[in-house]
């Protein structure tokens, strides 16, 4: 079942599959507008390609404003800034990303990424007969097809607050464009595109300690950091910032991305990937800890203690990472 503001941007490398499963969601009840077929021949230089690509994005991206039935938009923007970035290696100023961006957050609009691991790039060459030689040599060169991945995984999430769901198609393999496009409805109607991981340490004297938290009995009854799923719209850092308010009632402003992920088979029967975050408060007596009604018991413990505790090996990891990081800064 849609709503009427049930909006889609389906991004992805070419050749991937972006049409067959925005034409899904049109039969489920979206509208669907196509990606630019391409400017006239009279239009030459790189600098112009892209400016009319922009332009035509951003006419099509206009219509998220108006009032209409669910829609599907094949490409944004993004794609053109994603294409500059592995031709120029560099990234757009955060001005220039700022009008999507906005976009994105106030309309909450579902910005669904087509991830295709390198080993299955031979499935990209043979779907791109059709396209142009520029095109051509990007398909055909696996560092471009890397930074292309690294644009949307990386750089939009971490640099410019951009959250991509990503459906990894190496993991989707087995499902058809039916079930992903399902998989992007069921992800609207709950409204998680992700999940984050805050490892919350303090120095207790000389001892590094982490906080860790006990969910009901209902919830599982295991030990765990601070997590908490991202809502269409928004940044991971608003995410993690919100997720530690919510659950210990502290506010904070030094959170640190690890640089680590994993991904998980959610309850909802798609997978998520939950990004690991790192903060280390002041030990002090204005630090007063609240936990929220998910969890019935929290304690400071060493980092044995806490891995030990810990019931996913993922997790483990999570406090790990998040330990080194934070002796690595002290």
């Amino acid at each position: 079942m849609t709503n009427k503001n049930d909006f889609v941007i389906i991004e992805g490398f070419w050749g991937i599959g972006k049409t067959a499963i925005a034409e899904e969601l049109q039969k489920a009840g979206f509208d669907f507008i196509k990606e630019p077929e391409g400017p006239d021949k009279n239009i030459k230089s790189k600098a112009e390609i892209s400016n009319w690509y922009l332009q035509q994005h951003k006419a099509r991206e206009n219509e998220f404003k108006k009032n209409h039935n669910p829609l599907v938009l094949e490409r944004s923007e993004l794609s053109t800034f994603a294409y500059n970035y592995i031709i120029s290696k560099k990234t757009p100023t955060a001005e220039k990303l700022s009008s999507i961006a906005k976009l994105i957050k106030t309309k909450k609009i579902l910005l669904t990424y087509l991830s295709l691991p390198a080993e299955n790039s031979n499935l990209i060459k043979q779907n791109n007969k059709i396209h142009g030689k520029e095109i051509l040599n990007v398909i055909n060169n696996q560092a471009k097809i890397n930074l292309y991945e690294k644009w949307y995984k990386d750089i939009l999430p971490h640099k410019f607050g951009i959250t991509p769901f990503i459906i990894d198609l190496k993991n989707a393999k087995r499902l058809k464009n039916n079930d992903i496009a399902k998989n992007i409805v069921s992800c609207l109607k709950l409204n998680r595109i992700a999940q984050v991981n805050v490892v919350v340490c303090r120095y207790n004297n000389k001892t590094l300690e982490v906080l860790i938290l006990k969910r009901t009995k209902n919830r599982g009854g295991f030990w765990q950091a601070v997590t908490g799923g991202v809502h269409i719209g928004e940044s991971l850092i608003d995410t993690a910032t919100r997720e530690v308010k919510e659950e210990l009632a502290l506010s904070v402003s030094n959170i640190k991305y690890t640089n680590f992920f994993y991904s998980f088979m959610g309850n909802d029967n798609y997978i998520l990937h939950e990004y690991v975050y790192v903060v280390l408060v002041n030990m002090s007596s204005s630090l007063k800890i609240k936990i929220s009604k998910e969890h019935d018991e929290y304690k400071w413990v060493d980092e044995k203690t806490a891995i030990s505790h810990l019931k996913f090996e993922d997790n483990k990891n999570a406090v790990k990472k998040s330990i080194k990081i934070i002796k690595a800064t002290k």
